[in-house]
C-alpha cells in the first residue's frame, strides 16, 4: 500500500504529464468536499468519500451493462438453438434478480429442453463473465395468455420468440 508521500508524489507526476486534462486525486478516506463542475456550468459540492463512491458504481454500472448485453445475447443464442422444442421465451426483470422464462411448444414435458436449461443456468451462474447478474430460469409447458402473465413481472420484459 502506497503513503500519503507516495501517493502525492504519483499525483504530482500525473499533473505535471496532463497538458489539457483536468485530473483529481480523491482518497475515500478524506473527510474533505469536492467541487464538481459541470459542462453546462452548474457547480455542486460532494464529500470525496461520496465521489469515490459515485466512480466506483459507474465502473460497476459498466461491467453491468457489458454483462448484461452478454446475456442477452447467450440467451438468445440459446433460443435459436432450441426453437423447435420452444413456443416462447422471455426475460423479466424482476425486484431482485432477472427471469429467463421458455414456454415449450407442447403441453408434455419436454426433459430434453428442462435439461439443457438446467446447464444453460449453471454455465451462467458459474460464469466469471457473469458474476453481477442474478438469473433465474424456467421452463413452463404451453399456457394461455393469462396464465403466462402470471410469471411475466409488470417491469421489462424481452422477447425472445413468439
Amino acid at each position: 500500500m502506497l503513503g500519503v508521500r507516495e501517493v502525492q508524489a504519483e499525483f504530482n507526476s500525473i499533473m505535471a504529464k496532463a497538458e489539457r486534462t483536468s485530473v483529481a486525486l480523491l482518497v475515500e478516506s478524506d473527510p474533505g468536499q469536492a467541487v464538481v463542475k459541470m459542462k453546462d456550468g452548474d457547480v455542486f459540492f460532494v464529500a470525496v468519500s461520496d465521489a469515490a463512491r459515485a466512480c466506483q458504481a459507474i465502473e460497476k454500472f459498466k461491467d453491468f451493462s457489458t454483462q448484461f448485453r452478454a446475456l442477452l445475447a447467450k440467451l438468445g443464442t440459446w433460443v435459436e438453438a432450441h426453437r423447435s422444442g420452444i413456443k416462447s421465451a422471455y426475460l423479466t426483470i424482476r425486484e431482485h434478480d432477472m427471469l429467463f422464462l421458455t414456454v415449450q411448444k407442447s403441453v408434455e414435458f419436454d426433459a430434453l429442453l428442462a435439461d439443457s436449461l438446467s446447464d444453460l443456468d449453471l454455465e451462467i451462474a458459474n460464469g466469471e463473465e457473469f458474476n453481477l447478474l442474478d438469473l433465474s430460469v424456467m421452463a413452463i409447458p404451453a399456457v394461455s395468455e393469462g396464465s403466462l402473465n402470471a410469471f411475466l413481472s409488470s417491469g421489462e420484459v424481452f422477447t425472445y420468440a413468439q
